[in-house]
């Protein structure tokens, strides 16, 4: 349907763009407006992508949006790049334009549904808010009006964000919760359920990457791909987002961030390895994309809402715990720690049992029966003033927690998220009992590792690709880089310059510095370029050479420059002259690709 709906603009990108906004719409129960395309000049340097017209009467249609033409955009990188660019600056809370304008759509259409009274006009809540906070949690474009506000929020939301109770309120978002499109809205923006849309919709990406892939055996390398390593971010950023405004250290958010990305990425291999077998049809022929992807469906279903919501909801309980846990040890052992149940006819029972052991925050029963105790766990501790309630018997205390616990026989949620500070435990439903003792799954990577089996295998590279001590995008991106590259280290363009020719590789330094010293300088490359970096550098043409006047501390001594063609405009390659004089007296000469940058830089 999001695709039928889009189908009136011409423009490809413009088409994708559209439609990846119309399936957020449609999945919260509202219908869409008319599309259609027009040429909107630019202001100066403000140019309208989209806007959105409301209809004389919602009962009638929906209204339009119009989505601009203009060659402007195209020479500006177009929609994507445009959008993703105000999102790094701060200018906009999502990188989607046409979201913006259906959520102006949501916003006029509850407004028609549920009037408000004539005395509470529209800006009255936004004016009260603070304008940096707005600036700071929301976006520049939201501070601007109210109306911007809510379309901003709505948007942001349906992009998968969660934001301060007091922006919900501000966008009247609580007195539209009647609608369920709205309430789910409200639900999502608040952290109170997850918002599994972002994670469905590039689920298709992830499997369009597997179905790409060649040979008869699953390989666990496509955990690196750009498209698989964007799913397990979103899929890890819907958990990130049960916990983000619950008051931590920054040591411990990131430590339980950390968590969430390992997990959804363990996670993600399980689900990529259970499509596999069905690329194949009944007479082992490789089916169509279509068939594929319509038949692994209940993949999607099974793992990204029905386990998702379960594991959003266990991770909101543990990261709550493991920040109460951080203000616990602040005391030390000043006081000691009670466990309570929610005292309401929904705790289980095994659960109540446990209900009032007081011990000290030193015993060791706080290392396996620290809450939650269970998918769905409500359970919580306190802190108790030693003098008022009696300690409980250690022994006893063992024993009424492994019989509260004895659905669990397998011990997955035997561990103490504060003190560990993971949101899921090592051993969870997607690993296996030989993670709870092992280093790789605490963060202490191998030299020497050899994975034993699959998921071994996968979770040493989801490790390396999280980096050594915390989650970091530019540690995912390198290690992305470094697999696309690999198969272009070894190889050396010769390339004319004026004294002859010269072999030009690739900067590795052992592979460590590939991302910093080639990428990290390349003001015009995309993911998307690595596997043709190799064309790119045989169609390029000399242009010009210089020498450097102060040697560097990296030894290059010189620059030899090329031009080629590279996203429809004329881009410089640099490559580098590297000099190493060894103790010996051997010196060492290598040529690589230094950066790309505008041929005018």
């Amino acid at each position: 349907m999001a695709l039928e709906w889009a189908k009136p603009l011409k423009d490809k990108e413009a088409m994708e763009y559209a439609a990846e906004a119309a399936e957020l719409i449609l999945r919260k129960g509202f219908d869409l407006p008319r599309l259609e395309e027009a040429k909107i000049k630019p202001r100066g340097r403000n140019v309208t992508i989209a806007n959105y017209r409301p209809p004389m009467s919602f009962e009638i249609d929906m209204g339009t949006i119009t989505v601009n033409t203009h060659p402007y955009i195209k020479q500006h990188g177009g929609y994507r790049a445009m959008e993703q660019q105000a999102v790094q600056t701060g200018w906009a809370a999502q990188d989607n334009a046409i979201l913006h304008e259906l959520a102006h759509m949501i916003d006029y259409y509850a407004e028609h549904l549920f009037p408000r009274d004539v005395h509470e006009q529209v800006g009255d809540r936004f004016d009260k808010l603070n304008a940096e906070n707005v600036q700071k949690i929301l976006s520049k474009y939201g501070a601007t009006s109210g109306k911007e506000f809510r379309a901003e929020l709505i948007s942001g939301i349906l992009a998968g964000k969660v934001y301060p109770e007091e922006f919900l309120r501000a966008a009247y978002l609580d007195t539209y919760r009647e609608h369920k499109g709205v309430d789910d809205i409200y639900k999502m923006g608040a952290g109170l359920i997850p918002n599994t849309s972002a994670t469905e919709q590039k689920f298709a990406d992830t499997m369009k990457v597997l179905f790409q892939q060649k040979g008869s055996q699953f390989q666990i390398d496509i955990l690196t791909n750009d498209k698989v390593q964007d799913f397990i971010s979103s899929h890890a950023q819907v958990l990130d987002n049960a916990f983000k405004f619950v008051p931590m250290s920054d040591v411990m958010r990131s430590r339980l961030q950390r968590s969430d990305y390992i997990f959804s990425g363990i996670k993600t291999f399980h689900e990529l390895n259970e499509a596999f077998p069905s690329l194949l049809d009944e007479n082992g022929n490789r089916k169509p994309f279509e068939r594929f992807l319509n038949d692994v469906q209940k993949i999607d279903q099974t793992y990204n809402q029905n386990y998702l919501r379960a594991e959003y909801n266990f991770v909101q309980a543990s990261a709550s715990m493991a920040a109460k846990w951080e203000k616990f040890t602040e005391d030390g052992d000043r006081y000691n720690l009670q466990y309570r149940t929610a005292n309401d006819d929904k705790v289980r029972p095994e659960h109540a049992a446990l209900d009032r052991v007081t011990l000290p925050i030193t015993d060791p029963f706080w290392e396996s029966y620290y809450p939650p105790n269970g998918w769905n766990c409500r359970c919580t501790v306190v802190q108790v003033r030693k003098s008022k309630y009696p300690e409980t018997p250690h022994d006893e205390a063992m024993s009424l927690g492994e019989q509260a616990t004895g659905s669990d026989s397998k011990g997955i949620f035997h561990f103490n998220a504060g003190k560990e500070q993971k949101t899921v435990p090592d051993y969870n439903p997607y690993t296996i009992r030989r993670c709870r003792d092992c280093d790789i799954a605490k963060g202490k990577l191998k030299l020497a590792f050899v994975p034993d089996n699959e998921v071994c295998a996968a979770c040493e590279l989801l490790h390396r690709c999280a980096g050594d001590n915390e989650k970091s995008a530019t540690a995912i991106e390198r290690t992305h880089y470094l697999h696309e590259m690999e198969p272009l280290l070894q190889i050396r363009h010769e390339k004319p310059i004026d004294e002859g020719t010269i072999k030009v590789g690739f900067s590795t330094y052992g592979n460590k510095h590939l991302f910093s010293d080639t990428f990290g300088r390349s003001r015009v490359l995309l993911k998307e370029d690595l596997k043709d970096l190799g064309a790119l550098l045989e169609n390029s043409t000399y242009i010009d050479d210089s020498a450097l006047t102060h040697p560097r501390a990296d030894n290059i001594e010189h620059f030899y420059y090329y031009k080629a063609e590279l996203h429809g405009r004329t881009v410089r390659l640099n490559v580098a002259k590297e000099v190493k004089h060894r103790d010996s007296g051997h010196i060492v000469i290598k040529y690589y690709l230094y950066s790309i940058n505008d041929i005018n830089e």
